[in-house]
């Protein structure tokens, strides 16, 4: 079991680790585009890295080890690398997981996540109708069913 409860994840954004043993996939974004192969096998050296797959801007590093990868992310995310601070994340799609879901899904290495197009902005923030709604009916309910006995616990 896990002890501790809360704060779990609280060091890194991104996809949740994967469950369950097996290799692990980390996705290493904000590369800068002049960024070789070579660079990122220097940088992954330490760890015991099983598939290197370098896209313009971006790769895919796979780990056999679940805790090799938790380590690449505590130690390599927000390095500078070639002027740019990395983004190292668990991808969105581990290996193996399209075996699990019977082959659906996109295929594997289908881009970095999130970044399609400016972030939010479209049209004036609010301002339609806002103060019209909630003005009639509330405080009205609450105190009437307090003790219905639809609500049975199970």
């Amino acid at each position: 079991g896990y002890g501790g409860g809360g704060g779990g994840g609280r060091r890194w954004s991104g996809p949740p680790p994967p469950s369950g043993p097996g290799p692990v996939r980390l996705y290493i974004g904000k590369l800068n585009p002049d960024t070789d192969r070579r660079t990122l096998e220097d940088l992954f050296d330490r760890f015991n890295t099983s598939n290197l797959d370098v896209k313009m801007g971006f790769a895919f590093v796979d780990f056999d080890d679940a805790g090799e990868a938790e380590d690449a992310i505590y130690e390599l995310n927000g390095r500078t690398v070639d002027g740019e601070s990395i983004l190292v994340q668990y991808a969105r799609t581990q290996p193996g997981e399209d075996r699990r879901r019977g082959g659906r899904g996109p295929p594997r290495g289908y881009g970095p996540p999130g970044g399609y197009g400016p972030p939010g902005g479209y049209g004036p923030p609010g301002g339609y109708g806002g103060g019209y709604r909630g003005g009639n009916g509330g405080g009205y309910r609450g105190g009437y069913d307090r003790r219905s006995p639809s609500r049975s616990r199970s």
